[in-house]
């Protein structure tokens, strides 16, 4: 079965669509059940397609395991066929998962009621639907089994958790990625005026009508557009992590502030109980949005931040979990606790976020990130990286590449300590190959891969002892996956 893939345009500029959709190929690709290949509309094999995937919403995660028996489902006489799990505008905090395996355990298990999952009202358009092709109009029908999670609503997310933390005496605000401007509208409202920097256009759009100016650029850009303007307050809420370079970054913010100014953050929790018990299941798979996004540059708990934003010339004053509650239970966390790993930051195992307030300060010490990534290292970081791939096949018999091993050891060890991956760990982890993701990725393309593991070693005892207690329990691990540094993939045409 082949399932062209089109993504409509929705609300945002076309090319921003287009972007999007190549980031998420990917991931539709890798959660692909047996005998279904999902291709770009313009991949030649897309004129053999009976169906066709169309995505409205390009942030949506969009496993199309389940398109088979959908299709199936659909000779009935229906001509469009819709997910269940859909989630207007996004599902709001907190989310029920973290990570991408949590996720397609949820779609295994069928299980929506486990995870609190809410049906969409009627009148919302799912965010992917399969049509056959040239059917026209016809019955819709709802796939039970078919899971889509968007996280298009965390563009207009409130974070009305941050409002607490807002120093009483800020009178005007700079807030770095701004999205909408929700949160800038809520400080705005309590008496700040508020300059929103936010480089998606047409987010921007919606943030000029909510806050007092918008520069729709980038923050390297933006700068020439502020000038010598002095705040009270810089807000950094998920943007951090996105930087190349996070300590320049948080420098020449500091220019930006008052003497007695404030840094307002929020941070992903790169040590949260589903980031490391995936690891530990050689898992390290990046989704479009949350703390294992396909954009994070830096991977960190709430030390290892502490130490970036004191490297940056910051002081933290607080730094803290936001208040929501953590839905659900599995036996992941009780194996963390007890393998001996976490030197009592057991209680921070749950925080999928760290916010808290920084001031000021003296520089603190050096911390040399390392491992800045070029825009493309190597064919698999291009967008597609499966069409990079086969087009290097036309000219040669085998491709061959070395890639940084996302799920080393020695990665997880720095994780398991709350601190902030670096140098050549920073860059495994912001290009997130394992070897499950490599083979998962081209899944059904026709292309053979092979991964071999490069200076493999014995595991550290730390690691070996959580993986012991993970197997005690019956719960998957990988030891193998964790034990090198380095994997070397081998790509060949032949059968998928």
């Amino acid at each position: 079965m082949i399932v062209a893939l089109r993504c409509a345009r929705s609300g945002r500029e076309s090319g921003d669509v287009r972007r999007a959709a190549a980031r998420s190929l990917d991931a539709w690709r890798s959660s692909g059940a047996e005998g279904v290949t999902v291709v770009a509309a313009e991949d030649p094999r897309g004129a053999e397609a009976d169906w066709e995937l169309l995505v409205r919403e390009p942030e949506a995660l969009v496993p199309p395991g389940p398109l088979a028996e959908a299709a199936e489902a659909g000779a009935a006489g229906e001509t469009a066929l819709v997910p269940e799990g859909v989630y207007p505008g996004g599902i709001g905090p907190p989310e029920p998962y973290v990570a991408v395996w949590q996720f397609e355990e949820a779609r295994e298990r069928r299980s929506r009621a486990r995870l609190g999952l809410r049906e969409a009202p009627a009148e919302v358009q799912a965010p992917a639907e399969l049509r056959k092709r040239g059917s026209g109009g016809g019955p819709v029908r709802q796939v039970s089994g078919w899971l889509v999670h968007s996280f298009a609503g965390r563009r207009s997310w409130a974070r009305s958790e941050l409002l607490p933390l807002v120093p009483s005496g800020a009178r005007k605000a700079l807030e770095i990625g701004c999205a909408e401007g929700a949160f800038g509208e809520l400080l705005e409202r309590s008496g700040v005026r508020v300059t929103g920097i936010e480089p998606d256009r047409a987010a921007a759009a919606v943030a000029a009508r909510r806050l007092t100016r918008v520069v729709a650029a980038p923050l390297e850009e933006a700068g020439r557009e502020i000038g010598r303007e002095r705040y009270d307050l810089v807000v950094l809420a998920d943007v951090l992590e996105h930087l190349a370079d996070p300590v320049a970054a948080l420098r020449v913010l500091g220019g930006l502030l008052q003497p007695d100014g404030a840094l307002l953050f929020s941070l992903p929790n790169a040590a949260h109980w589903a980031v490391l018990a995936g690891m530990l299941q050689g898992r390290f798979d990046h989704a479009l949005e949350g703390i294992v996004a396909d954009d994070h540059r830096t991977y960190a708990g709430s030390p290892g931040w502490e130490r970036v934003l004191s490297a940056g010339g910051f002081t933290v004053e607080r730094i803290q979990p936001p208040p929501l509650a953590e839905p659900g239970t599995d036996r992941w966390p009780e194996v963390l606790r007890t393998g001996g790993a976490l030197e009592g930051r057991a209680g921070t195992l749950g925080a999928a976020q760290w916010i808290g307030l920084a001031r000021k300060g003296g520089p603190g010490q050096e911390l040399d990130l390392g491992a800045s990534l070029p825009a493309v290292a190597t064919p698999l970081d291009a967008d597609d990286a499966v069409a990079e791939i086969r087009r290097l096949l036309l000219s040669s018999r085998e491709v061959r590449l070395t890639v940084p091993n996302a799920v080393a050891a020695g990665n997880l060890l720095v994780l398991l300590d709350g601190g902030v991956v670096r140098g050549e760990g920073r860059s495994a982890l912001a290009r997130g190959f394992t070897s499950h993701g490599l083979r998962a990725r081209f899944r059904g393309t026709g292309i053979e891969v092979g991964v071999a593991s490069v200076g493999a070693g014995p595991l550290p005892e730390t690691v070996r002892r959580l993986v012991e207690r993970a197997e005690a329990e019956g719960l998957p691990v990988a030891p193998e996956a964790l034990s090198a540094s380095f994997l070397d993939v081998t790509f060949r045409e032949g059968a998928s």
